[in-house]
């Protein structure tokens, strides 16, 4: 008797720590998939800015009713002109709340632009 109240015991110990690691894995889960879209959004957002001439030194939004969450932030600033180019530093901060904790992720690059 006191054999398979043992047993039963154990069982149930491991089982609570399964469930627990699963939890836990279901979470990180979740985590790396928000930041994958925070990835993939700070770079379609970056790409569309830079497409825009000039670019706002300072911008904001969100990304609409397909990415609810996730809002977006720029900074740029044109570091060099010349008569055909200009050289332009951009960032874009994307960021999103997970698990209670506000996330970003940024993106910064230097480009070339050709003046129109």
């Amino acid at each position: 008797m006191l054999d398979a109240l043992i047993g039963v015991a154990l069982i149930g110990f491991i089982m609570i720590s399964c469930l627990y690691v699963f939890s836990e894995a279901i979470n990180k889960m979740d985590d790396v998939k928000k930041e994958t879209r925070a990835v993939f959004l700070a770079h379609s957002k970056m790409e569309e800015l830079k497409a825009e001439i000039p670019i706002a030194a300072t911008d904001g939004g969100d990304f609409g009713d397909l990415n609810p969450g996730y809002t977006w932030t720029s900074v740029s600033s044109q570091l060099q002109t010349s008569n055909f180019y200009i050289l332009t530093q951009l960032k874009v901060d994307v960021l999103w709340q997970a698990r209670g904790t506000q996330r970003d992720y940024y993106l910064q690059t230097i480009y070339l632009q050709r003046k129109k």
